[in-house]
């Protein structure tokens, strides 16, 4: 589900790959797509749900995650792997 041309809030299903590699935005804060990637030969759900690389992850379920630490943000989106999540995506807030 599109907000804006620049935001994308998208839901992700618990127990399916994301397929997506982040890297840690500035000062090692937040969270980059860096790329999408194919899981078992498929697109991985952030793909398929409209998400680009560079894009930053703002937000799971309504927590911004834009200032925590990227090892912090992966360790709520692990937690979270069994969960269905809401995640918000925008272009261009931080530079890699």
């Amino acid at each position: 589900m599109k907000e804006s041309n620049d935001t994308i809030k998208v839901t992700a299903q618990p127990g399916q790959p994301l397929g997506a590699i982040f890297v840690a935005g500035h000062q090692h804060r937040g969270a980059l797509v860096k790329k999408l990637q194919t899981v078992r030969g498929a697109k991985g759900q952030l793909e398929v749900l409209g998400v680009k690389p560079k894009m930053q992850l703002v937000s799971v379920d309504d927590h911004n995650v834009c200032n925590m630490t990227f090892e912090d943000i992966i360790l709520l989106l692990r937690v979270r792997s069994s969960k269905k999540k809401i995640l918000v995506f925008n272009h261009n807030l931080m530079i890699l």
